[in-house]
């Protein structure tokens, strides 16, 4: 019987397992390698998803907005006119329109020519003897002075100033009753007066009346035209 060499049987054994060992380890380290490739494959698959779903689903949809095209204000062309008797010259209806609509616009150019006409026929250097009233539309300088100083005025004869300080009182007190009758009182006999007028006769006085009947008559005989080309 053949003697076993038991050294040679163990050294075979050794690397039997040693070569076992090792192949396990190979095996288990490529499927970790396969493991994480495909988990790597599927999170860039994920990111391209989202990364697709965002281009198409969150791209901001862009509406066409016209531009806002702003008609400028045409400057109009001042013709002048008769106010019965009295010419109408193309300064003072630029001070009417101007000063209308720098107070509000709550009078009406009728309203001033017609106020005007009754106080001074337009004649800028009338004078009250007995109210000491001046100008075109017969201003107080005791009530109009400060204020005409403040505007830059130097006299209540000065058409322009005369008219802005007319219209501005007119305007306040139209403001402030929201009847032009009582306010076309109130002008001519002062807010007190005006107001116990009315309240004492329910009615407007002849002042009033006046005013009212002839703008009604001359309502729109302006000089004025708007500019067109």
């Amino acid at each position: 019987m053949k003697k076993i060499n038991w050294n040679s049987f163990l050294g075979y054994g050794i690397r039997f397992v040693i070569l076992a060992i090792l192949t396990v380890l190979i095996t288990m380290v490529s499927i970790s390698n396969i493991t994480y490739a495909v988990n790597v494959s599927k999170e860039d698959e994920i990111e391209g998803e989202k990364a697709t779903t965002l281009l198409y689903e969150e791209e901001p949809t862009v509406t066409y907005i016209p531009p806002v095209i702003i008609e400028e204000e045409k400057e109009p062309v001042y013709v002048p006119f008769d106010y019965y008797e009295c010419v109408v010259d193309k300064d003072v209806q630029k001070y009417v329109r101007t000063y209308i609509k720098k107070y509000g616009d709550k009078i009406t150019a009728d309203v001033v020519y017609s106020v005007i006409y009754a106080e001074s026929r337009f004649d800028e250097n009338a004078t009250n003897g007995k109210t000491n009233c001046q100008g075109y539309m017969q201003l107080n300088p005791k009530y109009f002075n400060e204020t005409m100083l403040e505007l830059g005025y130097e006299s209540l004869y000065d058409r322009e100033g005369n008219i802005e300080l007319g219209v501005m009182h007119l305007s306040y007190l139209m403001d402030k009753y929201g009847d032009l009758g009582i306010a076309l009182m109130c002008y001519e006999r002062g807010e007190d007066g005006g107001v116990a007028y009315y309240e004492r006769n329910h009615k407007y006085d002849s002042y009033a009346n006046s005013i009212i009947n002839r703008v009604n008559e001359r309502k729109g005989f302006y000089g004025e035209y708007e500019y067109t080309e």
